[in-house]
């Protein structure tokens, strides 16, 4: 499976944590299976893809999670999920071929505001970017 799932710069630095560590802990919201490709949209300033990840884990406990806390910025909403997945990465991703414009081309309606399964024309252009 394909996913597409936000993210927001201002309030968390997964860039960093992808450098550092080259994975996140990511809340778990939905059916994710080991192996499945998740592209991360980045919001503003960015607004395009960025990464490429591979769900290594599933069910990860809260207790279990990594602690990213580091990651995150003071004006980070706090919120408590219980169970995390493993996102490894796999590739980054610096070009507008994956903005959100070129990206509405191709049957996005506007910006992910949560996660999305990728199929057809638009996972087409997306892997072959």
């Amino acid at each position: 499976m394909y996913w597409l799932i936000p993210a927001n710069p201002k309030f968390y630095d997964y860039f960093k944590e992808f450098k550092d560590n080259g994975f996140i802990d990511w809340h778990q919201i939905g059916n994710y299976s080991v192996g499945d490709i998740v592209f991360i949209y980045s919001g503003s300033p960015y607004k395009r893809i960025t990464f490429k990840t591979i769900v290594e884990k599933v069910n990860i406990l809260k207790d279990n999670a990594f602690d990213d806390e580091v990651y995150h910025y003071e004006n980070s909403p706090l919120k408590t999920y219980t169970k995390y997945i493993r996102l490894r990465l796999v590739s980054s991703y610096n070009t507008d071929k994956l903005s959100l414009y070129n990206l509405q081309q191709l049957g996005l309606k506007s910006a992910p505001q949560g996660k999305m399964k990728l199929k057809d024309d638009l996972l087409e252009y997306i892997l072959n970017e």
